[in-house]
């Protein structure tokens, strides 16, 4: 890839495909750690459970270790996504990151198609919440990590909301700040098939929107494939699909006094403009870039030159696109 980037000519196809998998370790599923102590659920052979942490912690700190940047970058697919493509697509963005900190992928079973699928892909969404919190806690344990960044994609935005929102609750029940206990740097909502009540529900009312340094949500318009999600849950809308326009002003209030929480609604079209369009759209994709290599607040002097309307900041298709590359 690092070649083929580089080029200036562009003649033959680019394939990238998984090679190798090469398994590190296995965590014992939750439920299989729990034993029943007089009528109590209690977590069970804890030699066990600190033998996995410690697994865990050493694996993280060793990745870290060997790099510059001790920056963590972990990626949560959408529906219907395989292994090898969250793999393929988290490769790519580190990729055009210029190789920065440490890219890991949570993948969880969402390899269904179709309608009926969808409904399959949602329950195991909701059963992964508590493994994704268990593998957030991991990384941000690891004592040389300085700042973690999460980038959740379509449905993997509500199964990283809903472990956000479990996360923060435990954290502030604990009288700890949320931010600082999981070093977040940024959260990333890309295309988010949420329906824009709960959003509000979780990020405003119970404050996640205050739980990284920056919250970015890149919405469009243009996404048809939400129209999915608006039929199977008789919603009005999803997250993804607002725009600028649709912005009622109590939330244009809301949205240009917040600090850290970014609304960018990616005003594009032709290609590039799928559901995957944060990824594969040159403008949303630079923009992304920017945000997590460069943990770049919107304007012009941090090189995010973009307008803004009703609270929103606005992606168009002349957008400045930097990949990265020295």
């Amino acid at each position: 890839m690092a070649r083929y980037s580089g080029s200036n000519t562009k003649e033959r196809p680019y394939k990238m495909y998984v090679s190798r998998v090469e398994p590190a370790g296995r965590m014992t599923p939750l439920v299989q750690l729990m034993t029943v102590v007089e009528g109590e659920l209690v977590v069970g052979a804890p030699e066990r459970n600190s033998a996995q942490k410690a697994q865990t912690d050493s694996y993280i700190e060793d990745a870290l270790a060997a790099v510059p940047d001790k920056d963590v970058y972990l990626f949560v697919h959408g529906y219907n996504n395989s292994f090898d493509s969250a793999i393929l697509r988290m490769s790519s963005t580190w990729h055009y990151l210029g190789r920065k900190g440490v890219p890991v992928v949570y993948t969880w079973p969402a390899g269904h198609g179709g309608i009926f699928g969808y409904f399959a892909d949602r329950e195991s969404g909701e059963y992964t919440v508590s493994n994704l919190k268990y593998a957030i806690r991991a990384i941000s344990r690891a004592r040389n990590l300085e700042r973690l960044h999460l980038i959740a994609h379509s449905r993997g935005t509500d199964v990283l909301s809903g472990a956000l929102r479990e996360l923060n609750l435990e954290i502030r029940a604990a009288g700890k700040d949320p931010r600082a206990e999981l070093k977040l740097q940024t959260v990333v909502l890309a295309a988010p098939d949420i329906d824009p009540g709960v959003f509000a529900q979780r990020f405003i009312g119970e404050r996640l929107a205050h739980v990284a340094q920056q919250v970015v949500i890149y919405v469009s318009n243009e996404d048809k494939a939400l129209g999915m999600a608006v039929k199977v849950f008789r919603s009005k809308d999803r997250l993804g699909s607002l725009d600028a326009q649709s912005v009622r002003p109590g939330a244009r209030d809301l949205l240009t006094q917040l600090r850290g929480l970014q609304f960018v609604e990616a005003r594009i079209s032709g290609f590039g403009s799928t559901h995957a369009y944060v990824f594969s759209n040159p403008s949303a994709f630079s923009d992304l870039i920017k945000v997590l290599r460069d943990y770049a607040a919107p304007g012009k002097e941090t090189g995010r030159p973009m307008e803004r309307e009703n609270g929103v900041w606005i992606v168009k298709k002349n957008y400045p696109v930097d990949t990265g590359r020295e």
